[in-house]
């Protein structure tokens, strides 16, 4: 099996949930589930995220000093996106439907993933409830930065702070974080498969970005 995948539209946005191999040496080896989310306004202007990414300081709608920067608008990255926006633009796509999800989800099932990798691009709020509950079920990795508006997904997904007055915030909130910043504050972890931790572990062998665990911290990446 090459690779499974459900297209759907929910909350304005196209969300695609992908289950296929993983070859990425830093999240793991196995069958990965993934979720990306695009705005329609991409088939025309790749750079019109703001539904789709929520006010994220990285996207190109944020129009701060960090807008486009995030890792995912460069090189293979950015070209997959640009492959699956080319693709989906020329698809005829439904609202989500319960009974198709339902359909990946059981061979989900019968491949037992490695991994549930939540937003691979843009915000995996944007999701439907029952699809994360669904897919919580198996060990994920997710970020939000939209943490402030959902406090439903506290204990879920991680909240994607960029200060430490951020991070307490979210804490308050009930959320654990994920941070990018050179110093380790007290209540931080370092992320093991951080280049500054010595790649220790997989996102597949780690738990820690579960969104119940620690706050995490990485170097810029």
């Amino acid at each position: 099996m090459k690779k499974l995948e459900y297209i759907f539209k929910h909350n304005n946005a196209i969300n695609v949930i992908q289950l296929k191999p993983s070859a990425n040496s830093k999240i793991g080896f196995g069958y990965v589930v993934q979720t990306y989310h695009f705005s329609p306004e991409q088939f025309n202007d790749f750079k019109s995220d703001s539904l789709n990414c929520l006010g994220c300081p990285f996207s190109f709608s944020s129009k701060t000093e960090l807008s486009g920067k995030c890792y995912t608008h460069k090189g293979m990255q950015r070209l997959g996106l640009n492959s699956m926006l080319k693709r989906l633009s020329k698809l005829d796509i439904e609202e989500f439907n319960k009974d198709k999800f339902n359909e990946l989800l059981s061979k989900v099932k019968s491949v037992n993933p490695s991994l549930v990798r939540f937003g691979a691009y843009g915000e995996p709020t944007l999701l439907p409830m029952y699809v994360v509950e669904q897919l919580t079920k198996y060990r994920h990795t997710g970020y939000t930065h939209a943490w402030r508006k959902f406090p439903q997904f506290a204990g879920i997904f991680q909240a994607s702070v960029h200060s430490l007055v951020e991070l307490a915030e979210a804490n308050q909130l009930g959320y654990k974080t994920f941070r990018i910043a050179e110093v380790k504050e007290r209540s931080e972890a370092i992320c093991p498969a951080s280049k500054e931790a010595g790649k220790k572990k997989t996102c597949v062998e780690c738990r820690m970005c579960n969104g119940a665990m620690k706050n995490v911290v990485i170097a810029q990446h």
